[in-house]
Protein backbone atom coordinates (compact mmCIF):
# COMPACT_ATOMS: atom_id res chain seq x y z
CA UNK A 1 0.00 0.00 0.00
CA UNK A 2 2.96 2.31 0.70
CA UNK A 3 4.49 1.62 -2.67
CA UNK A 4 7.02 -1.10 -1.86
CA UNK A 5 7.14 -3.51 -4.83
CA UNK A 6 5.99 -7.05 -4.10
CA UNK A 7 8.82 -8.20 -6.35
CA UNK A 8 11.51 -6.22 -4.50
CA UNK A 9 14.77 -8.07 -5.01
CA UNK A 10 17.78 -8.59 -2.76
CA UNK A 11 21.32 -8.67 -4.16
CA UNK A 12 20.90 -12.33 -5.06
CA UNK A 13 17.55 -11.74 -6.73
CA UNK A 14 15.59 -13.07 -3.77
CA UNK A 15 12.00 -11.83 -3.67
CA UNK A 16 9.42 -11.90 -0.87
CA UNK A 17 7.75 -14.92 -2.48
CA UNK A 18 10.99 -16.89 -2.18
CA UNK A 19 11.29 -16.01 1.49
CA UNK A 20 7.68 -16.98 2.14
CA UNK A 21 8.07 -20.29 0.31
CA UNK A 22 11.24 -21.23 2.17
CA UNK A 23 9.51 -20.58 5.47
CA UNK A 24 6.38 -22.44 4.41
CA UNK A 25 4.23 -19.34 4.77
CA UNK A 26 1.66 -20.58 2.31
CA UNK A 27 -0.93 -17.89 3.03
CA UNK A 28 1.65 -15.25 2.14
CA UNK A 29 2.66 -17.09 -1.02
CA UNK A 30 -1.01 -17.28 -2.02
CA UNK A 31 -1.62 -13.59 -1.34
CA UNK A 32 1.45 -12.59 -3.36
CA UNK A 33 0.21 -14.80 -6.18
CA UNK A 34 -3.22 -13.16 -6.05
CA UNK A 35 -1.47 -9.82 -6.39
CA UNK A 36 0.24 -10.92 -9.58
CA UNK A 37 3.60 -12.23 -8.43
CA UNK A 38 4.57 -15.17 -10.66
CA UNK A 39 4.83 -18.52 -8.89
CA UNK A 40 7.85 -19.24 -11.08
CA UNK A 41 9.70 -16.03 -10.18
CA UNK A 42 13.44 -16.71 -10.26
CA UNK A 43 16.37 -15.37 -8.28
CA UNK A 44 19.80 -14.79 -9.84
CA UNK A 45 20.53 -18.52 -9.68
CA UNK A 46 17.27 -19.46 -11.37
CA UNK A 47 15.71 -20.78 -8.19
CA UNK A 48 11.94 -20.59 -7.96
CA UNK A 49 9.69 -20.64 -4.89
CA UNK A 50 9.29 -24.41 -5.30
CA UNK A 51 13.04 -24.90 -4.90
CA UNK A 52 13.02 -22.89 -1.69
CA UNK A 53 9.98 -24.71 -0.35
CA UNK A 54 11.63 -28.06 -1.08
CA UNK A 55 14.87 -26.92 0.55
CA UNK A 56 12.94 -25.99 3.67
CA UNK A 57 10.94 -29.20 3.61
CA UNK A 58 7.71 -27.21 3.38
CA UNK A 59 5.75 -29.96 1.72
CA UNK A 60 2.34 -28.28 1.88
CA UNK A 61 3.76 -25.33 -0.04
CA UNK A 62 5.40 -27.61 -2.60
CA UNK A 63 2.10 -29.41 -3.07
CA UNK A 64 0.12 -26.19 -3.52
CA UNK A 65 2.63 -24.83 -6.04
CA UNK A 66 2.32 -28.11 -7.93
CA UNK A 67 -1.47 -27.85 -7.90
CA UNK A 68 -1.10 -24.39 -9.44
CA UNK A 69 0.90 -25.80 -12.33
CA UNK A 70 4.50 -25.36 -11.23
CA UNK A 71 6.50 -28.32 -12.57
CA UNK A 72 7.97 -30.60 -9.92
CA UNK A 73 11.01 -30.92 -12.16
CA UNK A 74 11.59 -27.16 -12.49
CA UNK A 75 15.32 -26.52 -12.84
CA UNK A 76 17.55 -23.72 -11.62
CA UNK A 77 20.57 -22.46 -13.56
CA UNK A 78 22.60 -25.49 -12.46
CA UNK A 79 19.88 -27.95 -13.39
CA UNK A 80 18.99 -28.65 -9.77
CA UNK A 81 15.37 -29.68 -9.26
CA UNK A 82 13.31 -29.47 -6.07
CA UNK A 83 14.30 -33.07 -5.29
CA UNK A 84 17.99 -32.09 -5.24
CA UNK A 85 17.28 -29.31 -2.75
CA UNK A 86 15.15 -31.54 -0.55
CA UNK A 87 17.84 -34.22 -0.58
CA UNK A 88 20.64 -31.72 0.11
CA UNK A 89 18.95 -30.59 3.30
CA UNK A 90 17.67 -34.00 4.35
CA UNK A 91 13.98 -33.27 3.83
CA UNK A 92 13.17 -36.92 3.33
CA UNK A 93 9.39 -36.60 3.45
CA UNK A 94 9.57 -34.12 0.58
CA UNK A 95 11.92 -36.38 -1.38
CA UNK A 96 9.52 -39.28 -0.89
CA UNK A 97 6.48 -37.27 -1.97
CA UNK A 98 8.25 -36.01 -5.09
CA UNK A 99 9.18 -39.59 -5.91
CA UNK A 100 5.56 -40.69 -5.44
CA UNK A 101 4.58 -38.01 -7.95
CA UNK A 102 6.92 -39.44 -10.55
CA UNK A 103 10.11 -37.46 -10.10
CA UNK A 104 13.05 -39.79 -10.82
CA UNK A 105 15.33 -40.47 -7.87
CA UNK A 106 18.20 -40.32 -10.36
CA UNK A 107 17.24 -36.91 -11.76
CA UNK A 108 20.45 -35.32 -13.01
CA UNK A 109 21.62 -31.73 -12.81
CA UNK A 110 23.77 -30.08 -15.47
CA UNK A 111 26.91 -31.61 -13.98
CA UNK A 112 25.32 -35.03 -13.62
CA UNK A 113 24.72 -34.75 -9.91
CA UNK A 114 21.82 -36.80 -8.61
CA UNK A 115 19.88 -36.34 -5.36
CA UNK A 116 22.17 -38.90 -3.71
CA UNK A 117 25.17 -36.66 -4.40
CA UNK A 118 23.32 -33.71 -2.90
CA UNK A 119 22.33 -35.70 0.18
CA UNK A 120 25.90 -36.92 0.65
CA UNK A 121 27.21 -33.37 0.31
CA UNK A 122 24.92 -32.33 3.14
CA UNK A 123 25.80 -35.34 5.26
CA UNK A 124 22.18 -36.44 5.26
CA UNK A 125 22.80 -40.12 5.93
CA UNK A 126 19.14 -41.05 6.39
CA UNK A 127 18.31 -39.66 2.96
CA UNK A 128 21.29 -41.42 1.37
CA UNK A 129 20.17 -44.67 2.99
CA UNK A 130 16.60 -44.33 1.75
CA UNK A 131 17.73 -43.54 -1.79
CA UNK A 132 19.97 -46.61 -1.67
CA UNK A 133 17.07 -48.76 -0.45
CA UNK A 134 15.11 -47.54 -3.47
CA UNK A 135 17.81 -48.78 -5.82
CA UNK A 136 20.01 -45.74 -6.37
CA UNK A 137 23.64 -46.91 -6.67
CA UNK A 138 25.94 -45.69 -3.93
CA UNK A 139 28.58 -45.28 -6.62
CA UNK A 140 26.39 -43.17 -8.92
CA UNK A 141 28.71 -41.00 -10.99
CA UNK A 142 28.41 -37.40 -12.10
CA UNK A 143 29.82 -36.10 -15.38
CA UNK A 144 33.28 -35.78 -13.83
CA UNK A 145 33.08 -39.25 -12.32
CA UNK A 146 32.42 -37.90 -8.86
CA UNK A 147 30.55 -40.23 -6.53
CA UNK A 148 28.58 -39.55 -3.34
CA UNK A 149 31.66 -40.45 -1.27
CA UNK A 150 33.60 -37.65 -2.95
CA UNK A 151 30.79 -35.20 -2.20
CA UNK A 152 30.69 -36.27 1.44
CA UNK A 153 34.48 -36.03 1.83
CA UNK A 154 34.49 -32.60 0.21
CA UNK A 155 32.46 -31.10 3.04
CA UNK A 156 33.84 -33.30 5.80
CA UNK A 157 30.67 -35.32 6.30
CA UNK A 158 32.58 -38.12 7.97
CA UNK A 159 29.57 -40.09 9.18
CA UNK A 160 28.37 -40.33 5.58
CA UNK A 161 31.83 -41.35 4.34
CA UNK A 162 31.96 -44.04 7.02
CA UNK A 163 28.49 -45.37 6.20
CA UNK A 164 29.29 -45.53 2.48
CA UNK A 165 32.50 -47.39 3.32
CA UNK A 166 30.56 -49.86 5.47
CA UNK A 167 28.32 -50.50 2.48
CA UNK A 168 31.30 -51.39 0.32
CA UNK A 169 32.21 -48.15 -1.41
CA UNK A 170 36.01 -48.05 -1.81
CA UNK A 171 37.77 -45.30 0.11
CA UNK A 172 40.07 -44.95 -2.88
CA UNK A 173 37.25 -44.52 -5.41
CA UNK A 174 38.44 -42.21 -8.18
CA UNK A 175 36.73 -39.63 -10.34
CA UNK A 176 37.68 -39.07 -13.98
CA UNK A 177 40.78 -37.13 -12.92
CA UNK A 178 41.92 -39.82 -10.53
CA UNK A 179 40.96 -37.84 -7.44
CA UNK A 180 40.06 -39.85 -4.38
CA UNK A 181 38.03 -38.80 -1.34
CA UNK A 182 41.27 -37.86 0.43
CA UNK A 183 42.06 -35.32 -2.28
CA UNK A 184 38.64 -33.72 -1.88
CA UNK A 185 38.91 -33.65 1.90
CA UNK A 186 42.38 -32.09 1.72
CA UNK A 187 41.28 -29.50 -0.82
CA UNK A 188 38.58 -28.23 1.51
CA UNK A 189 40.67 -28.55 4.67
CA UNK A 190 38.53 -31.29 6.20
CA UNK A 191 41.36 -32.56 8.36
CA UNK A 192 39.32 -34.98 10.48
CA UNK A 193 38.21 -36.75 7.32
CA UNK A 194 41.78 -36.84 5.98
CA UNK A 195 42.95 -38.33 9.27
CA UNK A 196 40.25 -40.99 9.32
CA UNK A 197 40.95 -42.00 5.73
CA UNK A 198 44.63 -42.29 6.64
CA UNK A 199 43.76 -44.48 9.63
CA UNK A 200 41.86 -46.73 7.25
CA UNK A 201 44.93 -47.20 5.10
CA UNK A 202 44.56 -44.57 2.41
CA UNK A 203 48.05 -43.31 1.50
CA UNK A 204 48.70 -39.67 2.32
CA UNK A 205 50.69 -39.50 -0.90
CA UNK A 206 47.91 -40.88 -3.11
CA UNK A 207 48.18 -39.31 -6.55
CA UNK A 208 45.59 -38.22 -9.08
CA UNK A 209 46.08 -38.54 -12.83
CA UNK A 210 48.41 -35.52 -12.83
CA UNK A 211 50.47 -36.80 -9.92
CA UNK A 212 49.01 -34.35 -7.44
CA UNK A 213 48.81 -35.49 -3.84
CA UNK A 214 46.52 -34.33 -1.02
CA UNK A 215 49.20 -31.85 0.08
CA UNK A 216 49.06 -30.17 -3.33
CA UNK A 217 45.29 -29.70 -3.02
CA UNK A 218 45.54 -28.43 0.54
CA UNK A 219 48.29 -25.98 -0.44
CA UNK A 220 46.48 -24.81 -3.56
CA UNK A 221 43.44 -23.84 -1.53
CA UNK A 222 45.34 -22.44 1.44
CA UNK A 223 44.42 -25.14 3.95
CA UNK A 224 47.52 -24.60 6.06
CA UNK A 225 46.49 -26.77 9.01
CA UNK A 226 46.06 -29.71 6.65
CA UNK A 227 49.41 -29.00 4.97
CA UNK A 228 51.10 -28.88 8.37
CA UNK A 229 49.54 -32.12 9.54
CA UNK A 230 50.51 -33.92 6.33
CA UNK A 231 54.07 -32.65 6.78
CA UNK A 232 54.11 -33.90 10.37
CA UNK A 233 53.11 -37.30 9.03
CA UNK A 234 56.12 -37.36 6.74
CA UNK A 235 54.78 -35.96 3.49
CA UNK A 236 57.56 -33.91 1.85
CA UNK A 237 56.94 -30.21 1.46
Amino acid sequence: EKGVPLTATANDGWQPIHAAAEGGKLETVQWLHEKGVPLTATDNDGRQPIHYAAEGGKLETVQWLHEKGVPLTATDNDGWQPIHYAARWGKLETVQWLHEKGVPLTATANDGWQPIHAAALGGEVETVQWLHEKGVPLTATANDGGQPIHAAAKFGKLETVQWLHEKGVPLTATDNDGRQPIHYAAKFGELETVQWLHEKGVPLTATDNDGRQPIHYAARWGKLETVQWLHEKGVPL
